[in-house]
């Protein structure tokens, strides 16, 4: 259930003062393209948000939206007589759309694409640089996906007030319509999370240091960046737990030290001095991808600036993930109390209701159905699967899919099925 937005929360203070915001004159994409992000807005962030003895800040850091939006109006545009999108103006070789002669959206087009969508924008909103529009998709077959375009927000705009209310703007002025989310980073920074990574150094080197942790991921290796201290010991610096590729993982690192090295967001260090965060600030990045946000039942994009809602799927996806429970040699790990490494205290922290399970109604998980029935057809000789093969590739349109699929997949279980070969000849002959 979304919460209404919250500002700062429990320290006693005033919220900014929006009335008197100045108006941000609108930059044409040329005069937008070489100023800095942070200067075409008042720095205006989300205030302190807890008490300055404890404190600590929750922030979203990506979002990645995906729309249903006809794109091929825009390239039709010259030969309709009142056309959807008009034509702005040229600038630098690319085409600059708008709306209508109003709108404060702009998309400049940027360049024909990637693998996966035609076309690519730059989205000005009220002169101000706002995101990435990539759009056109190039699947074919999958209906539901021929008018998808994915909205790739800059990072600058979660760390000021009122982005969610301008989303919407854009969306109603794109004439675009919410599908759903694939990418969503939250970030928790705190100088109090050096805790995270004293504990983890100690479990990691001492062997658990007394300590178990929950769920599926202590059958799976986190990955640690090591550095050498004075006394030539090895400490545990930042670390990543779950893998890159799937659904959800976290990263935890020196933010402050990152910044200073590699990015310096004058935005973000705004922020902190506000909250009253002073000398290292150690962030606890949380990533979801789709799947992971679909399980979220009725997750709302457009309360993702209330802390409290962020701090309430903050801790419905790290509970019994990453959580850590003395190693009393119990099996029952659960009844043992548990270690509270994440601090989310001063959130109103609600439990999330979880989305029904459904069969395999997704192109995603169609296509992983698709690759293992096929390999118990055609190379373990399972001819009953073959019906439901043929049929899933129908269902879901993936005929083209899987006909640029296959000699990679043939490749790959070649492959497999001769180390196997070698393997049981190997022990029948002894050697």
């Amino acid at each position: 259930m979304p919460h209404p937005p919250t500002k700062g929360v429990g320290t006693g203070l005033p919220s900014p003062d929006h009335s008197a915001r100045t108006k941000v004159v609108p930059l044409t994409p040329s005069q937008a393209k070489d100023v800095p992000p942070a200067a075409l807005r008042p720095l205006e962030y989300n205030g302190p948000q807890l008490g300055i003895e404890n404190p600590k800040t929750l922030t979203v850091d990506k979002l990645w939206i995906n729309l249903a939006l006809d794109i091929e109006n825009f390239r039709s545009f010259e030969k309709k007589k009142q056309p959807y999108f008009q034509l702005n103006r040229m600038y630098e070789g690319g085409e600059v759309f708008q709306f209508h002669p109003d709108s404060d959206v702009i998309l400049e087009h940027k360049g024909f694409g990637n693998q996966q969508y035609k076309h690519m924008f730059r989205v000005v909103y009220d002169g101000e640089v706002w995101g990435t529009l990539k759009a056109g998709t190039r699947c074919v077959n999958d209906k539901t996906t021929k008018n998808l375009a994915t909205l790739e927000l800059e990072n600058h705009l979660f760390y000021a007030e009122g982005w969610t209310e301008e989303l919407q703007d854009v969306i109603k002025q794109l004439a675009a319509q919410y599908h759903n989310t694939s990418k969503l980073d939250i970030a928790h920074d705190s100088p109090d999370n050096q805790r995270i990574l004293d504990f983890i150094d100690k479990w990691h080197f001492a062997r658990g240091a007394g300590f178990e942790c929950l769920g599926r991921q202590k059958k799976s290796k986190p990955k640690f960046q090591l550095y050498f201290n004075d006394g030539g010991e090895q400490r545990v610096t930042s670390f990543d737990w779950g893998s890159r590729r799937s659904a959800k993982w976290l990263t935890v690192y020196d933010k402050t030290s990152y910044m200073e090295e590699h990015c310096p967001k004058e935005y973000i260090g705004a922020m902190f001095e506000r909250n009253g965060m002073e000398g290292t600030v150690i962030r606890a990045e949380l990533k979801l991808s789709r799947d992971k946000i679909e399980q979220i039942k009725g997750f709302d994009i457009f309360s993702l600036e209330d802390v409290n809602y962020l701090a309430s799927i903050y801790s419905d996806q790290i509970t019994n993930w990453f959580e850590f429970v003395p190693d009393t040699g119990n099996k029952q790990r659960n009844r043992r109390k548990r270690v509270q490494l994440l601090d989310l205290k001063g959130f109103n922290v609600i439990r999330l209701e979880r989305s029904e399970a459904t069969p395999a109604d997704n192109l995603y998980t169609a296509k992983l159905m698709v690759k293992s029935l096929y390999e118990k057809v055609y190379y373990q000789g399972k001819q009953s699967y073959k019906p439901a093969f043929q049929g899933l590739l129908q269902e879901y349109g993936l005929e083209l899919w899987f006909k640029n699929k296959i000699d990679f997949l043939d490749q790959k279980l070649t492959k497999k099925y001769r180390r196997l070969k070698h393997s049981n000849h190997d022990q029948q002959t002894g050697t």
